[in-house]
């Protein structure tokens, strides 16, 4: 029996577990897989706190398959917020009238060196920003899907790789379109060799995406609430059709995410992303070959 201590969280309704105990690399999608399981924690996606190997940083995030996950850092640093800083945060921000913004230094997995998570307590939940460096590449690539050869665009971000799938361009229905994305994935799982990648069903006349994300380390493919990575990824995408800096309220089934992609010298420069995070539960869980229960905390 393996005990495993976790706090749930809830990025834009991206549900994230981030595992308190240390569990040997070796062990990361046998454990990720137990936790999201429908009938023990449940989330869409895992994580493992560990110590940071630079100074500078408060923690290090390792997500199941090595992959970089914006929503899962801002996960974190608000819950280093809310573990370290509530009660004094509670006492400050009612005193001075006005909320105080906490920069967060993590390392994460997918990205080098630091990054800066600035996370704002409100009354109930964080708000938290995540500025990611620049893209490493947006191009066209004719992939298959539904029957049928298309030219997408395809955001490689540091960690991560997303494809933008533009609705108008298809003339079946979401659930159609939704059954032919999952048929899609191992075939684009070949063509892309990423160790994690998503599909971005963008809607451009309401801003909205409708995201699929696949890991093969963990051999996860989720339809997800909300995509932190995958908002960056069709911000950038916005900015680079429009040639300028563009702010971008994507909407996707969990909520609003604010991107902000900064267009300089013929390219995107950076993008930065803002959501709402809020702690859900936090307990101990009990692993046993196939078997799960949990206490102290809630299932879904």
């Amino acid at each position: 029996m393996t005990e495993i201590k976790f706090v749930k969280m809830n990025p834009t309704e991206n549900t994230t577990i981030l595992v308190e105990s240390p569990v040997p690399l070796e062990r990361h999608a046998e454990v990720a897989r137990a936790l999201m399981s429908d009938v023990s924690v449940c989330a869409e996606q895992t994580g493992f706190i560990e110590r940071p190997k630079n100074d500078e940083a408060w923690a290090r995030l390792q997500m199941t398959g090595g992959e970089f996950c914006g929503n899962a850092t801002m996960s974190l640093a608000a819950f280093l917020v809310w573990r370290n800083f509530s009660g004094e945060l509670a006492k400050k921000n009612s005193q001075k009238g006005r909320e105080r913004k906490i920069n967060v230094p993590l390392e994460v997995s997918g990205v080098k060196g630091v990054i800066e998570c600035a996370i704002t307590p409100r009354d109930g939940f964080f708000l938290g920003t995540v500025r990611l460096s620049a893209p490493e590449g947006i191009s066209d690539m004719e992939l298959p899907i539904a029957g049928s050869r298309f030219v997408l665009t395809v955001v490689r971000l540091p960690g991560i790789t997303h494809v933008i799938v533009p609705l108008e361009i298809f003339g079946s229905s979401g659930a159609v379109l939704r059954e032919s994305a999952l048929k899609a994935v191992d075939d684009w799982a070949r063509i892309l060799d990423a160790e994690a990648f998503g599909v971005m069903l963008y809607d451009a006349d309401r801003c909205s995406i409708t995201p699929l994300v696949h890991v093969r380390e963990s051999e996860t493919t989720v339809w997800e609430r909300g995509c932190g990575s995958g908002s960056a990824a069709v911000g950038a995408y916005i900015a680079a059709v429009a040639k300028k800096s563009v702010i971008s309220r994507v909407s996707q089934p969990g909520g609003l995410i604010e991107v902000d992609a900064r267009y300089e010298g013929g390219l995107v420069a950076d993008v930065s992303i803002t959501g709402r995070v809020s702690v859900s539960t936090r307990g101990t869980a009990y692993i046993q070959g196939n078997a799960m229960e949990v206490r102290n905390g809630k299932r879904c």
